[in-house]
């Protein structure tokens, strides 16, 4: 997502990405920093425009953010990844989370 050409908060995603791979599942630090880029990002005009491909990783079982809702924003050149868990991968499969993070979905 830092790739993003209009991405404001690329080094906030760096650190979100960061704490997932240290932590391996929750910490606070994390938790606080994904709220604050929920709150302050918006990537919408960005996801349209971006050229690129965009992996979308999401919880098949996710009742907050359904994977429907992904369904609607990806587009023909991107990909998808649904996993077994809910809406908080980071806690429900975190060694399936690093690994895509790691080597890519």
């Amino acid at each position: 997502l830092d790739q993003l050409p209009s991405a404001p908060q690329g080094a906030l995603w760096q650190e979100i990405r960061g704490s997932l791979l240290e932590n391996r599942g929750f910490s606070k630090a994390g938790a606080a920093a994904g709220l604050h880029y929920l709150r302050d990002t918006d990537l919408r005009q960005a996801i349209r425009t971006y050229e690129g491909d965009i992996s979308w990783i999401c919880g098949q079982r996710d009742t907050i953010a359904p994977p429907e809702a992904a369904q609607l924003a990806v587009r023909a050149q991107d990909s998808i990844q649904l996993l077994d868990c809910g809406h908080l991968p980071q806690l429900d499969c975190p060694a399936l989370l690093s690994r895509l993070l790691e080597h890519g979905a």
